[in-house]
């Protein structure tokens, strides 16, 4: 009798073992896992991650920097905005999808730079940790200030000279990452000056003018990341500068022909009147010879008007 009592104990024993084997939950397997992205302020991100065979024996936990902040679809206490009347802002952190379809999507709105870090997705049970999904590295990159960058001297001289030199500087504030860059452009092309100093946020040139400069306007352009985001501008400025004179350096003509001879001059102001030399001797109208302003004509030329310098 007592060596069969002991049998059937034995008996029951290893069927309620082959029971708890065969009814133990089969681990789920990641469908969806975070992928790594760059934001702006302000967007709203969105991680995904999801199961197959995920049931209510196991957790869905996220994960920030080795810190559990998450449990299924409870976000547990983070830093909270404050706004301008000391109201603490609802959570800009949720966990949105459908546990039936093993769906927890990280949702965080209005994002800022601290919300920079390693994401990852967790399953648990109530032993522990059983598994992490891929690791999403998210990037935030902070706006500039719309009213920057800013040019520096606001105020012009009504004209400026030739070789004359202007302190020109251009500032900004805001942005961090990426870092910005600040560069001084002429004509689409880098100015061409002494730098004075040039850091991440502010930039200076000495500006020395030449004669192209006259009516034209220098760039500070503001670039964040690859791209073009913000400019200011200096001028146009007005640049006094000294004539400059072309002619053919030879004129061939038959004698008994006409000629006319055109200088092209370049100068602010324009000039007031023009000079013209043959072989030293100021040159005025007479019956063969005329003058008209930056055009000489020569009439009938004479064979004795040959090898005559003109200037």
């Amino acid at each position: 009798m007592a060596g069969q009592q002991i049998r059937w104990k034995l008996l029951c024993s290893l069927a309620a073992l082959i029971s708890s084997v065969t009814t133990q939950p089969s681990t789920p397997s990641f469908v969806d896992q975070p992928i790594s992205e760059t934001l702006e302020e302000g967007d709203t991100l969105i991680l995904r991650c999801s199961f197959g065979n995920f049931t209510s024996d196991f957790n869905a936990q996220w994960v920030r920097d080795d810190v559990v902040f998450s449990k299924d679809f409870e976000v547990y206490r983070e830093q909270r905005l404050v706004n301008f009347f000391g109201v603490t802002e609802p959570s800009r952190y949720s966990v949105i999808g459908n546990a039936s379809l093993g769906e927890f999507y990280l949702q965080i709105r209005h994002t800022t730079v601290s919300d920079a870090g390693e994401y990852a997705c967790r399953l648990s049970d109530t032993i522990g940790q059983l598994s992490d999904s891929d690791t999403a590295v998210i990037q935030i990159n902070s706006l500039p200030e719309t009213s920057y960058p800013r040019c520096f001297p606001t105020d012009l001289d009504s004209f400026y000279t030739e070789g004359e030199t202007l302190r020109v500087e251009c500032v900004y504030r805001g942005a961090t990452e990426p870092l910005p860059s600040l560069t001084w452009v002429r004509r689409n092309q880098p100015l061409n000056g002494e730098r004075l100093y040039d850091s991440l946020s502010d930039v200076a040139y000495n500006w020395t003018f030449v004669s192209d400069d006259h009516g034209r306007s220098i760039l500070c352009v503001y670039n964040y990341g690859e791209v073009e985001t913000q400019r200011c501008e200096i001028g146009p400025v007005t640049v006094y500068y000294k004539s400059t004179i072309q002619m053919d350096p030879f004129i061939y003509v038959t004698v008994g022909q006409s000629v006319q001879i055109t200088a092209e001059v370049d100068s602010y102001p324009a000039p007031y009147s023009y000079i013209w030399e043959i072989n030293n001797l100021n040159v005025e109208n007479e019956q063969r010879i005329f003058v008209n302003g930056n055009i000489l004509t020569i009439l009938d030329a004479y064979e004795t008007d040959g090898n005559a310098t003109i200037t």
